[in-house]
């Protein structure tokens, strides 16, 4: 099993390790870009309970609870090894400010998580987070997302 789990990527692991999940958050919006922070863990979403989990090969993985109508925006990939699930450009932005929602006041506070905006303004469509948006049915997370929409 040790030399198997040489051909495993995180992605693979994280999808296994805790389904159903996909992976978002910081990690997803650093592989598209548009975070430019370094990850030291494997960020997922799931309908489950929040858990973390530390592995000695793999590192840590951290699950976050959202509700089941929210448990969407997300593509499967194929692997030789498995399968793994990431979160649309659209919908990691969305996760990432529906949990940080409560640090989020100001502009300022908007400013310091050091979005990537030209990279949102490529990848992420208006259309798309407009309609992802509306199933969250929360007013500071449609504002708070409007005002980095106008920054790009």
């Amino acid at each position: 099993f040790t030399d198997a789990t040489k051909q495993l990527s995180t992605q693979e692991i994280s999808f296994v390790l805790y389904e159903p999940s996909y992976i978002s958050v910081e990690q997803a919006l650093s592989s598209y870009d548009i975070l430019p922070d370094i990850i030291h863990a494997t960020t997922a979403v799931t309908t489950k309970t929040t858990r973390t989990f530390t592995t000695e090969a793999f590192g840590t993985f951290i699950y976050q609870h959202v509700k089941p109508n929210l448990f969407f925006g997300y593509t499967v990939t194929e692997t030789p090894q498995g399968k793994y699930a990431l979160a649309e450009p659209a919908k990691a932005l969305l996760d990432y400010l529906y949990f940080h929602l409560g640090q989020l006041s100001s502009a300022e506070d908007i400013a310091g998580l050091r979005l990537n905006y030209t990279e949102i303004s490529k990848q992420v469509s208006r259309q798309v987070i407009m309609t992802y948006l509306a199933e969250f049915k929360i007013k500071k997370l449609h504002d708070i997302t409007l005002h980095i929409l106008d920054q790009c």
